[in-house]
Formats: C-alpha cells, structure tokens, sequence
C-alpha cells in the first residue's frame, strides 16, 4: 500500500523549478548543440551523420524529459490538465515552426551545413534559457 501512495502522490518541490530539472535540460540541448556542430562538419561520410544524429538526439532526450517534468510540476495540480495541453500545444507549434524554416532554408539552396547552423544556435538559445530562466520561488502547497 506504501508503495501505491508514493506513485500516487507528487513531489514534494511541486511548483519549484529546481536544480534537478535545470541540469537535465541546460546539458540536454549543449549535447544536441554539439550534434548540431558534428552535422554541419561539411563530410560526405554517412558514419558521422549517423553519429552527430545520434548524439542530438541523445540530447534532446535529455531535454525532453526534464522539460515535460519541470513543466507540469510547476503546475498547481488543478492545473495539470491545462498545463499538459499547453506543453502540448507549445511542442506542436515548435515542430511545425522548425519543419516550415528548415524547408525554407533548405528551398532557398543553403544546403545542411546552414540548417545545421541554425538549429546549433537554437539549441544553445534554448539551453540558455532553461537554465536561467527564474523559477518560482513559492512551492506550492503539496499534498500530503
């Protein structure tokens, strides 16, 4: 039974952007920077596109994670659904945004190496953003 309210319930840092999902998030996109930097290596091996691919997505699986979790955890739990459909709605606009100006760039003859450049500055953008952007420094009352 012990075992079920510690699924159940949330943690404790509920409403705090903490250090825990700070580290996650800054290492994730310098990780998918650094893939970024390996794809626009001008190269016509296909092992290191397979490997500057792998790396960025390594990282922003990194990302990923921490973001979604810092996200709805700073969420009041009444909110939650909100909030998912926000995350949601946000990761959806961002795909479509980044295919649309991918497209563009690539249609206008740049070829990769400027789509790798441009997604190496975003990723470094981003990074910095989650890691300095200022948290809530009211925790929510958790429920116990």
């Amino acid at each position: 039974m012990r075992v079920c309210q510690i699924i159940v319930r949330r943690p404790r840092w509920t409403g705090v952007v903490s250090p825990i999902t700070r580290v996650p998030t800054g290492a994730g996109m310098l990780v998918t920077a650094a893939g970024m930097a390996l794809l626009a290596v001008p190269a016509t091996r296909a092992d290191l596109t397979v490997v500057a691919l792998v790396v960025a997505g390594a990282g922003l699986g990194l990302f990923v994670a921490a973001n979604t979790a810092a996200t709805m955890f700073s969420a009041p739990q009444e909110k939650a659904g909100a909030a998912g459909g926000l995350l949601n709605m946000a990761r959806g606009l961002g795909s479509a945004l980044g295919v649309a100006l991918t497209s563009l760039v690539i249609a206008s003859g740049r070829g990769i190496t400027s789509v790798a450049l441009m997604l190496l500055f975003v990723a470094l953008l981003a990074g910095a953003i989650s890691v300095t952007w200022p948290g809530s420094s009211v925790p929510a009352a958790s429920s116990v």
